[in-house]
C-alpha cells in the first residue's frame, strides 16, 4: 500500500525524446491498371496511417503526386500511350515534422492505344492516266488529331501508274491509336484499269476505177494517249488494215462519191490501253477519172 511508502519522483537525467511517427502510404489507381487513350481521367488515391487529434481530426499533411514514365518524371498527368507509375511525396502541412516519410511509389499502370475502325478508302480505283494518292478515313479519332499516316503501294512510297491491281497499305504513325486487331496498318486493293485509245483513219482519195488494193491509204490518228506515251511509238510494230466500206471498183458501188473508212490493227495489244478502231464517215472520196478526147483530121473530096 502507498501509505507505507514515501514517494520520491526524480527527473530523468537526459529528459526524453519524441521521435517522428513512421508514416505509411498505400497508393492505388481508381481507374484500374490499364486505360485506353483518353477514355478516362487518371484518378490516383492513397490511404495513410497518420494520427488523429483527440477531436477525431487528422494531422495536417500535404502530399504531392509526380508521374513517371521510363524512369523519368513528366509534366502534369499522363495522357499519351505508355506505362506509368505515380510517386507520392510528403511536401508540407503543419504536422509534417512529426512524421517520418520520404516518398512512396505506386503500382504501374498502362495507357493503351485507342482502336480505330476504317470509315472509307478514297482514290483506290482509277483509269490509267488518272491515278492519285490513296487515302483512308477512320472512325474514332478524337478532336481531329493527326494520325501521321504514311502510305505504300506494294512496298513503294509512290503510287503506281501502270494497269494492274496493287496493295495499298496505310500505317498509323500516331502511337496513341491503333488499327483493328491492335495493328498499325490497314490495307486495300489499289486498281488501275485501261484507258481507251481511239484510232481513226485519215482521209484518203482515189480516182474512179481504182481497185481497192491500189488505194493509197494515209494512215490513222490516235487520240487518248496519257502521260508521254504519244511519243513512244508504241504501235509502230503493228500494220493497220483499211477498208472503204461498200466500195467496189468498176461497179455501181464504185461510183464517184464518199465512202466510210474502217480499219483494224491486227495483233495490237497495249498494257495500259484498250484499242478502239473507229470508222471515219465519208473519209474516202472517189473523184472523177479524166477522159481525153482526141480529134482525128480527115480529108475528103467534094462530092464523095
Amino acid at each position: 500500500e502507498l501509505a507505507n511508502y514515501t514517494l520520491d519522483i526524480q527527473p530523468l537525467p537526459e529528459g526524453f525524446t519524441v521521435t517522428p511517427f513512421d508514416l505509411t502510404v498505400t497508393v492505388t489507381n481508381k481507374t484500374g491498371p490499364e486505360l485506353t487513350y483518353k477514355s478516362a481521367a487518371i484518378v490516383p488515391d492513397f490511404a495513410d496511417n497518420r494520427l488523429s487529434f483527440n477531436n477525431g481530426g487528422k494531422d495536417d499533411l500535404i502530399f504531392t503526386y509526380t508521374y513517371y514514365k521510363d524512369g523519368s518524371a513528366i509534366e502534369g498527368e499522363p495522357v499519351d500511350v505508355g506505362t506509368y507509375y505515380v510517386v507520392v511525396t510528403l511536401e508540407g502541412g503543419a504536422d509534417k515534422e512529426n512524421y517520418s516519410f520520404t516518398k512512396e511509389q505506386g503500382d504501374a499502370y498502362t495507357i493503351v492505344p485507342k482502336t480505330l475502325t476504317v470509315s472509307e478508302w478514297s482514290n483506290v480505283s482509277a483509269v490509267y492516266g488518272e491515278a492519285q494518292d490513296a487515302s483512308v478515313a477512320f472512325d474514332g479519332v478524337l478532336n481531329n488529331e493527326d494520325l501521321s499516316l504514311t502510305y505504300t503501294y506494294d512496298g513503294a512510297g509512290v503510287h503506281p501508274v501502270d494497269v494492274d491491281t496493287y496493295t495499298v497499305e496505310a500505317t498509323i504513325g500516331n502511337p496513341n491509336y491503333c488499327a483493328p486487331l491492335g495493328g498499325r496498318t490497314v490495307q486495300a486493293d489499289y486498281t488501275i484499269t485501261k484507258a481507251t485509245l481511239t484510232l481513226t483513219p485519215n482521209e484518203a482519195t482515189a480516182i474512179y476505177g481504182t481497185e481497192a488494193s491500189a488505194i493509197v491509204w494515209k494512215g490513222y490518228a490516235a487520240s487518248g494517249w496519257k502521260y508521254e506515251d504519244e511519243g513512244k511509238d508504241l504501235l509502230a510494230a503493228y500494220t493497220p488494215e483499211f477498208t472503204a466500206v461498200g466500195y467496189a471498183a468498176g461497179s455501181a458501188k464504185g461510183s464517184v462519191g464518199s465512202y466510210d473508212i474502217s480499219m483494224t490493227l491486227p495483233g495490237a495489244v497495249l498494257r495500259n490501253y484498250t484499242i478502239v478502231c473507229a470508222t471515219r464517215e465519208d473519209g474516202f472520196t472517189v473523184t472523177k477519172r479524166p477522159v481525153t478526147i482526141g480529134i482525128v483530121y480527115q480529108q475528103t473530096i467534094y462530092g464523095d
